[in-house]
C-alpha cells in the first residue's frame, strides 16, 4: 500500500471518553502473563473468544478448516463459525473471570455465566453470555463494543473524534485527492480491465473534478501517546454523482494510520493508507473499526474490527515501525 513521506504540523486535542461505571477491578496487574485469552465483548454482554496469547504471541488453538473436495467458495484461514463445540474450553473448564476496560477508563470484572450459541451473520458461533449490563442498540445486527481478556491487563480504548483538527482534516485530504489520482493513473497505463468498469461507473476523469467532491471523515486517537506519538485511524469517503439509468454510484474509500508527535505542533506521519473502489452499494470493500490497544512485553498491539456486507473478523495488528497484520479470525 503506498505510504505517503509528508508531515505536516498539529496540534493534538484531548478529548473524554464516554462515560460508563460498571463495577471497578483491582489495581491493573504490571506483570507479563504467559498466556490468556481474547475475546470480543457485544453489547448484550456477550463475549466471542477469537484468539490465545502464548509463547509471546497470538494465535488460533483450533485446525484450520479443510477446503471440501470440488468446492470453489474461499476458506478462511481460521473461522469462529460452525465449530462442533467452544475452543476456549480448555481441561474442561470455561474461562469465569474476564476483565473489560471501557471507553471512559472505567475496568470492570466480568464473571462468565453459560455457554451459548449466536447468529453472527451467516454463522453460528460459541459464545460466553457474562453479567456485563445488557445495552440496547438502534441496529438490526450486534453491536461490539471493545475487546476482554483473562489476564488483568489493561487495553486502552481509541477514542473516535471529530474532525475539527483542521490541520489533520487537511492533511488527509490533500493525501486522499493524491493516492486516489495515482492510483487512476495506474490503472489507465496498466491498461487494466479495471479502468473501463471504474469509468463506466461514473468516476470523473478529471483529477480537478475529483478534488472537488465532498469528503466524509472519521478519525479515531489513542488515550495515551506511544513511543511519544498519538496514533490516529482514518477513514474517508468520496461519494460521486449517479450516473443516468443507474441505480449506484461511484465511491472511493480511503484509510490509515497515521502518528502525531504528542506536543503542541507536533508533526503529522502518515504510516499506512489504502484506497479501495467501489459503489454506493458497499457490497465489495471492507470497513475497519478499531476497538483497542495493548501495550505488553514492550510490543504494542492493536485488536480490529473488520466488517464487510455479509461478514466480519477481528484482527489484530502489531504497531513496530508500521503496521503489520498478525492473525484474523473470522466471525461469521
Amino acid at each position: 500500500m503506498p505510504n505517503l513521506l509528508r508531515t505536516v504540523a498539529l496540534g493534538v486535542v484531548l478529548l473524554a471518553g464516554l462515560s460508563w461505571s460498571p463495577a471497578i477491578t483491582s489495581s491493573i496487574n504490571t506483570q507479563n502473563p504467559t498466556s490468556f485469552l481474547v475475546a470480543i465483548l457485544r453489547a448484550d454482554g456477550t463475549l466471542v473468544p477469537f484468539a490465545q496469547y502464548g509463547n509471546g504471541g497470538f494465535y488460533n488453538p483450533w485446525p484450520k478448516p479443510q477446503p471440501c473436495p470440488g468446492c470453489t467458495d474461499e476458506i478462511y484461514p481460521h473461522s469462529l463459525g460452525g465449530l462442533p463445540r467452544p475452543w476456549f474450553v480448555q481441561g474442561g473448564r470455561m474461562p469465569k473471570r474476564w476483565y473489560f476496560r471501557s471507553p471512559s477508563g472505567a475496568r470492570a470484572l466480568l464473571k462468565a455465566l453459560k455457554l451459548a450459541e449466536v447468529e453472527n451473520h451467516s454463522e453460528k458461533n460459541w459464545v460466553i453470555r457474562t453479567d456485563f449490563p445488557h445495552q440496547s442498540v438502534k441496529r438490526s445486527h450486534h453491536l461490539n463494543i471493545g475487546v476482554a481478556i483473562t489476564a488483568n491487563l489493561s487495553i486502552e480504548s481509541m477514542m473516535e473524534t471529530k474532525p475539527e483538527l483542521a490541520g489533520f482534516t487537511s492533511f488527509i485530504k490533500d493525501a486522499f485527492d493524491a493516492e486516489e489520482t495515482a492510483k487512476l493513473e495506474k490503472l489507465v497505463s496498466d491498461k487494466s480491465p479495471e479502468t473501463a468498469s471504474l469509468f463506466g461507473l461514473g468516476f470523473p476523469e478529471s483529477a480537478v473534478e475529483r478534488q472537488k467532491v465532498a469528503k466524509t471523515t472519521k478519525f479515531y486517537r489513542s488515550e495515551s501517546p506511544i513511543d511519544g506519538e498519538y496514533l490516529y485511524y482514518f477513514e474517508a469517503k468520496k461519494e460521486y454523482a449517479i450516473p443516468r439509468l443507474s441505480s449506484s454510484g461511484p465511491v472511493s474509500l480511503y484509510s490509515g494510520w497515521a502518528g502525531v508527535e504528542a506536543r503542541q505542533g507536533g508533526q503529522l506521519g502518515l504510516i499506512r493508507s489504502e484506497i479501495v473502489f467501489t459503489d454506493t452499494d458497499m457490497k465489495g470493500p471492507t470497513t475497519s473499526r478499531p476497538l483497542g490497544i495493548l501495550k505488553l512485553s514492550g510490543r504494542t498491539f492493536l485488536f480490529v474490527e473488520e466488517h464487510g456486507w455479509e461478514d466480519e473478523s477481528y484482527v489484530i495488528l502489531e504497531l513496530n515501525g508500521g503496521i503489520h497484520r498478525l492473525l484474523e479470525t473470522s466471525g461469521g
